[in-house]
């Protein structure tokens, strides 16, 4: 990749992303130049490469999950959101210790990764961990300071890892007495193919909340 365009996709956003767009509308891009677009020190950029890019092959994703992995500890806590967000849509495997360690961070600019690590947990849920998992995710969930989409998302899927009534009513609550932004994140996760009508009984009470006729 020229160093002409490099210096171009590491300046203003707006200038970058036009300049990401036309790279992306030339179709597969070579391993290496995957490799230089990692390298990148606008992290928008790389993060809006990733979400849009679609041409991945294994050995792409084999140098992104090293390339994730080796920054979950990156002091741009929106950026390591959106790596953990494309590992969840592309099957990688994380450190799983490490992700649940993110939902027990309230800190505020740990909100989205503590978001992004709720979905990756439960997509790759193990049961080895469901103490820990159980007792971070309610933990959110009493949390009065904690972000209510993520309290959403904890009390969705406690119900649907324990069926436990108490979660449902908890995430009843917050759709219909929360925020406005909570039923529309509840449409989103009902959308989610497993969490739908053929695998969820709840599917369809649920979807009379947030649909009323």
């Amino acid at each position: 990749m020229e160093k002409n365009l490099i210096e171009k996709l590491n300046s203003d956003y707006t200038i970058a992303s036009k300049v990401l767009k036309t790279v992306l509308a030339k179709g597969k891009i070579k391993p290496a130049e995957i490799n230089t677009l990692l390298t990148l020190k606008n992290n928008l950029i790389i993060s809006e490469f990733l979400e849009s890019y679609k041409h991945f092959i294994k050995e792409d994703l084999v140098t992104i999950e090293l390339f994730i992995v080796n920054n979950l500890d990156h002091k741009d806590r929106l950026f390591v959101s959106d790596l953990i967000e494309f590992a969840y849509e592309w099957n990688l495997s994380l450190p799983y210790e490490k992700c649940i360690a993110f939902l027990k961070k309230f800190n505020g600019d740990n909100t989205y990764v503590q978001l992004a690590s709720i979905d990756y947990i439960f997509l790759n849920l193990k049961f080895q961990y469901i103490d820990e998992i159980y007792i971070a995710l309610n933990s959110i969930l009493q949390n009065p300071k904690c972000n209510q989409s993520n309290q959403v998302l904890a009390a969705f899927y406690l119900f649907r890892i324990t069926y436990k009534k108490e979660f449902l009513i908890d995430l009843l609550d917050l759709v219909v007495n929360g925020d406005s932004n909570n039923k529309t994140l509840l449409k989103n996760i009902l959308k989610i193919n497993y969490n739908g009508s053929k695998y969820f009984e709840y599917y369809n009470t649920l979807k009379s909340i947030v649909n009323p006729q």
